[in-house]
């Protein structure tokens, strides 16, 4: 090999990354870094329960915290903003979705208030004197089981199965025909997983009452679709809401779905006169409530080679998959997900029956 090419040649050699110098040298510039005039911070009251009706909020106790500025419950939140947008059809479009729970929980680990103070040690103490009344109810664990509607998450949906398509492609008969062999899986389940990036999700909010604008710093991922949530929740136009992003420890999706949490912070700045609001998850949250991969279970699959093509080239099968308490993710994840699960070679035949419901845990 000459000279040039072996200039050319990455393979088993060591290279420097552009990006390394910066961040070694502690020249990063994360969210949590950004401190500014008259910030306040919020912390948020999480739910225990994995399903119960909210019968009382007491926010007196906490409010007479010095340091306290103000708290935020779901019913207060329902008086100034719509309900989140949903991506899919009826029944998914019946639910109403809010960053805070109003009237019950669904998951262990929502949040159920906020509280927002002069710094972070007060605010975690008056979160501890938030009063809540629960009554709990029963809680679906099982992403089969919740289809069997015993328990409703959104009674206004009225079902847990809030999504069934079949996606077909080629042909399936043809396929098995001409199959050397098949394969019948009765039940093949992947188990939930999530993302642990070093960096935690990370908000600052301030709602400018002198422009009427609301500017974000945080390190959300995907801030041209998180805007287009908020835009539509807080009645505010889409070109009157900025986000900055700058360096983010990692985010494998995790940080898309931030948006509730930002939604939170800009109406605690608006209720707090205009002053910046920052929200810094801890880990513990980030564990108990932060968003996941859903787990998937597959019925009656059956999966053939068939001669001259790939190995493994036909499928077909049901698929149950709970999408935990809300759609937060684009709509076309849906079939992604399903397609990229099956395999990601090739394909010369697909039939699959996927149904997505709701279930109780976060």
């Amino acid at each position: 090999m000459s000279s040039e090419a072996d200039k050319k040649n990455w393979v088993g050699k060591s290279l420097p990354r552009k990006e390394e110098n910066r961040l070694l040298r502690g020249r990063g510039k994360f969210a949590d870094d950004i401190k500014l005039r008259e910030m306040l911070y919020l912390r948020f009251v999480r739910s225990p329960y994995a399903h119960a009706k909210i019968l009382s909020i007491d926010t007196s106790a906490a409010e007479a915290v010095s340091g306290v500025i103000c708290t935020l419950t779901g019913p207060e939140i329902v008086t100034q903003t719509q309900p989140f947008i949903e991506i899919g059809p009826d029944p998914f479009a019946k639910i109403k979705d809010y960053p805070l729970a109003v009237s019950k929980v669904r998951y262990q680990g929502e949040p159920v208030a906020a509280v927002v103070a002069e710094s972070p040690a007060v605010a975690d103490d008056a979160a501890e004197l938030l009063q809540i009344e629960y009554e709990a109810l029963d809680p679906i664990v099982d992403a089969e089981k919740a289809l069997e509607d015993k328990s409703l998450l959104h009674e206004e949906a009225g079902t847990n199965r809030v999504w069934n398509g079949v996606f077909e492609y080629g042909d399936m008969e043809r396929a098995f025909k001409e199959a050397a062999y098949v394969v019948n899986i009765d039940r093949l389940h992947f188990h939930r997983f999530s993302s642990t990036p070093l960096e935690n999700n990370v908000v600052i909010a301030q709602w400018n009452p002198k422009d009427e604008r609301i500017y974000y710093q945080c390190n959300n991922s995907f801030p041209s679709f998180a805007i287009q949530f908020l835009a539509a929740h807080l009645g505010v136009h889409i070109d009157r809401i900025r986000v900055e992003t700058s360096d983010i420890g990692g985010s494998f999706g995790i940080k898309i779905t931030s948006y509730p949490q930002m939604a939170v912070c800009a109406l605690a700045s608006k209720k707090a006169g205009g002053r910046p609001v920052k929200w810094v998850e801890t880990r513990s949250e980030h564990i108990t409530s932060s968003a996941h991969g859903n787990e998937r279970t597959f019925r009656d699959t059956l999966v053939a080679p068939i001669p001259v093509t790939n190995p493994w080239d036909v499928l077909s099968g049901h698929r149950c998959s709970p999408v935990s308490i809300v759609s937060r993710m684009p709509g076309s994840t849906f079939r992604r997900r399903l397609l990229t699960s099956a395999r990601s070679a090739p394909i010369a035949a697909i039939r699959v029956c996927s149904t997505c419901g709701f279930w109780s845990a976060s």
